[in-house]
């Protein structure tokens, strides 16, 4: 009987979020609402907007320094720094994409909360962070034809 509840134990433990220090639990948090921001701005889409607030999020995850999360993190800013004025908005949403994968491994892994949450869309292939605290219906920022295609992860 021992045996099976350690057994059952431990199979829930697998698909349990491991705890990170106050220190960079907040610091994510805040990098979570920059990117709140950014998925914001790809609504109206003013590539200036989206580049500054870009700048913004690769500045806030930048002070990460928890050892498992910081090289998921580095990939992540690896593409954020791809975001450019100078690109057409697919390349963009390319990047943000790529941006948001690391991104997601990071909230599926690690105990932030359940206010941020992973979303995808099957018809433009891409996935992306959304706060469901401010919105609860999907808000895709990759095609302004298709705004709520897709679902949660």
């Amino acid at each position: 009987m021992k045996k099976i509840l350690v057994l059952i134990i431990l199979g829930f433990s697998i698909f349990a979020k491991e705890a990170v220090d106050p220190k960079t639990k907040k610091l994510l948090i805040k990098s979570l609402e920059t990117n709140e921001k950014l998925h914001e701005s790809y609504f109206s889409y003013d590539v200036k907007k989206v580049v500054d607030v870009k700048k913004d999020l690769v500045k806030s995850l930048t002070k990460v320094e928890h050892k498992k999360i910081k090289p998921i993190i580095k990939n992540a800013i690896k593409y954020l720094k791809k975001i450019a004025n100078s690109n057409s908005r697919d390349d963009n949403n390319k990047y943000y994409h790529f941006a948001n994968v690391y991104l997601i491994r990071v909230i599926n892994k690690f105990d932030l909360g359940e206010k941020y949450q992973a979303y995808y869309c099957p018809m433009v292939r891409k996935k992306w962070i959304q706060d469901i605290s401010k919105k609860e219906k999907v808000h895709n920022p990759y095609d302004p034809t298709m705004p709520h295609c897709g679902g949660r992860l």
